[in-house]
């Protein structure tokens, strides 16, 4: 039995030799050579515009004020009807207050005549916020 065993072994070892010296005499074809790829060729700037700030849009004729905490409902009453705005809602939470302008007066006027007095905090256009896609 020991000496079938070891033949067995002798003629597994033999066989697998053949195998590895058959396998590496073989030559196989060369692969084909890839294909050249140009190199990038250099491009003209486009006329596409550079993306830009989106505008914000806000309500015409419309401002937010806040006036500074403390100061007498009298003195909110007396410049607004100074500068001929009319106050259309008041935010019961934040204290701000959507005025309406006169006509011939523009936002931004407004804004920078409400921005200097001393007792406003606050004075900025009623933006116009749109919900995106992506928050629906």
């Amino acid at each position: 039995m020991r000496k079938l065993n070891t033949l067995l072994a002798v003629i597994l070892f033999v066989s697998s030799s053949v195998v590895l010296i058959v396998g590496c005499q073989e030559q196989s074809e060369p692969a084909p050579p890839l294909p050249a790829v140009p190199p990038p060729t250099p491009t003209a700037p486009t006329d596409i515009p550079a993306p830009s700030e989106p505008e914000e849009e806000y309500v015409p004729d419309q401002i937010i004020v806040k006036f500074k905490q403390g100061t007498p409902l009298e003195a909110q009453q007396e410049l607004n009807e100074k500068l001929g705005t009319t106050v259309i809602h008041t935010s019961p939470s934040a204290g701000f207050k959507v005025l309406q302008i006169p006509k011939g007066k523009t936002v931004e006027e407004m804004v920078a005549l409400y921005s200097e007095q001393s007792i406003v905090e606050y004075a900025e256009p009623n933006y116009i916020e749109h919900l995106s896609p992506e928050s629906k």
